[in-house]
């Protein structure tokens, strides 16, 4: 891992100790490919790159393993944790679950139209970050997309909440999805077609956008681990313990 290559992250929060702001920029780090599945996780060159001891840094990389970003072996180090196919089609098929309870909440709560236009408000923001290639913008408004969706649907939030912090490899094969135009475009008509349906309280027809937009990621899913192998496990990480034995 050559730090010197990486990019420039956002400064320390006032409200950070070390720990957190290691944890915080190392997250952020393998959640956007900065440091790409796979690779080992110098300590000594992560407290340089972020001007912090190594214990922080050592704290934040066994925090990043048990939500299974990195992976350690019998020797000491890291890795950044390959990401995991099987999970991904676990949380695919937990949100889609999810997703569909939130809309039938959407009839039977009688969730108002100004609120459902500000969800057609926030793809409208999507929209803009696809036309400028801006996939950390898309990943941020599409978590606060789903957020809002899940609290207008009756304080689902919690919800969502709980399956990122469980899923964080759903995040970044999302991350990968937005480096493409075409899919990006696609999923955003999907969404689009789910939203356009709520405002016409048309709940066969929202769900059946929604499975859409979901097939369409679990479709991306596959293509996308065969573009990039070396990016998601197949006893990989397997492979870097029994060398670390």
């Amino acid at each position: 891992m050559d730090v010197t290559q990486t990019i420039s992250f956002s400064k320390r929060r006032p409200s950070e100790d070390s720990r957190q702001y290691a944890y915080r920029t190392i997250r952020e780090a393998i959640l956007l490919f900065v440091l790409e599945p796979g690779v080992r996780l110098s300590e000594p060159e992560l407290a340089s790159w972020l001007s912090l001891s190594r214990t922080p840094v050592h704290d934040a990389l066994e925090r990043l393993e048990r939500e299974k970003l990195t992976v350690s072996g019998s020797a000491p180090g890291f890795y950044v944790k390959k990401i995991s196919a099987l999970q991904i089609r676990n949380a695919l098929w937990l949100m889609e679950l999810f997703t569909t309870e939130v809309i039938h909440a959407f009839f039977t709560e009688r969730v108002a139209t100004q609120k459902i236009e500000i969800l057609q408000f926030m793809l409208k923001e999507t929209e803009r970050a696809v036309r400028s290639g801006n996939a950390r913008s898309e990943l941020r408004i599409t978590s606060n997309f789903f957020t809002q969706m899940y609290t207008f649907g009756g304080s689902f939030d919690y919800l969502w909440s709980a399956l990122q912090k469980e899923n964080f490899d759903l995040i970044r094969l999302l991350y990968l999805i937005y480096q493409e135009k075409e899919p990006s475009e696609k999923l955003l008509h999907d969404m689009n077609d789910m939203i356009d349906a709520l405002i016409r309280r048309d709940d066969e027809a929202a769900c059946q956008a929604e499975h859409a937009s979901f097939t369409r990621l679990a479709n991306e899913a596959a293509v996308l681990q065969k573009k990039y192998p070396d990016f998601f496990d197949g006893g990989e990480d397997r492979e870097i313990k029994a060398q670390q034995a």
